[in-house]
């Protein structure tokens, strides 16, 4: 009986771990497909409108102290990552003393803004912005 009850839970453990890898490759498989679907970054000295999601923002340190970035996927498919600045920090409410609370906008917020971009050397579908502004969230 011991035995038995040994096999099963190794068969469960080995399943589990099949089911975790199917999950992962399906993960990767959709990532590929979508980023196959993205068009490449704008190339353009211009300051253009950009409309999607932001996925993920960070604090970055720097010698000046840091700032928050963040990583944004247009609507067109291709990623930006760049500074995300005051443009981004939203006011929302007025506290007791009659000032504005704020907040920086959050992951999976729908925003569009206008900011210059340069194509990544590496990547023609990933890009950096520069001093967004004019946000709008949707």
């Amino acid at each position: 009986i011991m035995s038995r009850k040994l096999i099963s839970k190794k068969h469960l453990k080995e399943k589990l771990k099949a089911e975790a890898q199917a999950e992962r490759l399906e993960e990767e498989r959709l990532k590929q497909e979508a980023y196959d679907k993205a068009e490449p970054v704008p190339v353009t000295d211009k300051r253009i409108k950009f409309t999607g999601v932001i996925e993920t923002t960070y604090f970055k340190e720097s010698q000046w102290g840091g700032s928050t970035r963040m990583f944004f996927v247009d609507d067109r498919g291709f990623k930006l990552n760049g500074s995300v600045g005051k443009a981004f920090v939203e006011k929302y409410d007025y506290d007791e003393d009659g000032d504005y609370r704020t907040r920086t906008l959050d992951e999976g917020t729908r925003v569009s803004f206008v900011a210059k971009v340069t194509p990544s050397d590496d990547d023609p579908k990933f890009g950096f912005i520069k001093r967004p502004n004019n946000v709008e969230v949707l």
